[in-house]
């Protein structure tokens, strides 16, 4: 459910002690005399199962500017921590409240349930039955090794020689930090919806740690020698 969502950016920001609720509130209109934030929803991406939030920061004018910038970078970081992709616009201040106020864009994957919209992304991957945690994306490619012959004396070629079989894999996670390394070979598999994707024979052959805009990245890739579909739908 979108209230479930919803619920989760207060508990968070709740927990870090930022006074939360929603961002058109029933009753009366309240005068805040300390900072607080208000959170909405702005845009259900269905089409690329993304929910966007907004997130504004306000503060009392009488406590100066800075006291609203530094809860709202309080909140930027509280809401990253937590893997929800977040930024803050700047500053302006509201003269009907006589209030400081900072918008926050934050978004996350959801994806559609039998409750309604859930958070995540609706898979996961399993290394021998245990999930891989914070699992941005994975990749498989088959690569058949095929080429194509000729004939003597002939320009053009005439057959295409046998597969050679397997998989390329891709396993792309959030955080560089080195896991110990598990039993070779393994099996991953792959959760989505009612189908289910199991690579089987798997072992990593390179591991890549990227620091960039959107902090550490790890990207491990290697080769499964075989893979299983089944449909439970």
């Amino acid at each position: 459910m979108v209230y479930g969502l919803l619920e989760e950016l207060r508990a968070l920001l709740e927990a870090a002690q930022i006074p939360a609720g929603e961002e058109y509130p029933a009753g009366e209109r309240v005068e805040i005399v300390s900072p607080v934030a208000a959170v909405g929803l702005r845009e259900l991406d269905c089409a690329n199962a993304v929910a966007r939030f907004s997130v504004r920061i306000l503060s009392p004018r009488i406590l100066g500017g800075w006291c609203c910038q530094s809860k709202a970078a309080q909140a930027v970081q509280v809401l990253h921590r937590a893997g929800l992709s977040c930024s803050a616009a700047e500053m302006e201040y509201l003269k009907g409240s006589d209030c400081f106020c900072i918008s926050l864009s934050v978004s996350r994957p959801v994806f559609e349930s039998a409750e309604g919209w859930s958070a995540g992304s609706g898979w996961q991957v399993l290394r021998d039955g245990i999930e891989e945690k914070n699992v941005l994306s994975f990749r498989a490619v088959r690569n058949q090794g095929r080429r194509l012959q000729g004939a003597f004396c002939q320009s053009e070629p005439v057959r295409v020689t046998p597969g050679a079989g397997g998989w390329q894999i891709e396993l792309v996670q959030a955080g560089g930090a080195e896991e110990a390394e598990g039993q070779e070979p393994f099996t991953l598999t792959l959760h989505a919806g009612s189908a289910e994707q199991r690579y089987l024979g798997c072992c990593w052959n390179e591991t890549e740690i990227i620091l960039g805009g959107e902090g550490l990245k790890r990207i491990r890739r290697g080769f499964a020698l075989k893979r299983e579909v089944e449909n439970h739908g």
